[in-house]
């Protein structure tokens, strides 16, 4: 079982098993809203997914012209996860971020597979090897 919290510690998650998709994305909303250069995803079927505590959530279109509805505490603002038209909506896959789980060598463990959006991606950022490239959202 792998678990995660918000900075305050208000809202938890854990999930089973390994993530059907470990990924990196470039994209300017997710620039916005993890405050960084990029963000580090692992993308759960929701039936392997749990929430405790009651996030608080905020839609808008994404860069993919989709729907994504962001997940977050708030109470201390940490972006948990989302989810969204491009991942099977509501019932279909979370995208957590990696940086909420509690454990660093599961990070360790969880190497990313794929950059997206990398059309987007700032020209100092360090290509990791081996890892595919797409300059949008892959189809599957």
């Amino acid at each position: 079982m792998t678990t995660g919290s918000c900075y305050c510690g208000k809202i938890k998650i854990e999930f089973t098993g390994e993530p059907e998709r470990k990924a990196i994305c470039h994209c300017s909303n997710c620039r916005h809203y993890t405050g960084s250069m990029f963000s580090n995803n692992y993308v759960i079927p929701s039936d392997r997914f749990k929430v405790f505590g009651d996030p608080k959530e905020i839609s808008k279109i994404a860069d993919s012209g989709k729907l994504i509805v962001n997940c977050f505490c708030g109470d201390c603002g940490t972006t948990m996860y989302r989810w969204g038209d491009a991942f099977g909506g509501k019932e279909g896959m979370r995208i957590i971020q990696s940086g909420i789980l509690d454990d660093k060598n599961i990070i360790d463990d969880f190497r990313p597979d794929l950059e997206m959006f990398t059309e987007d991606r700032v020209k100092w950022i360090v290509v990791i090897d081996g890892l595919a490239q797409h300059e949008k959202m892959p189809q599957s």
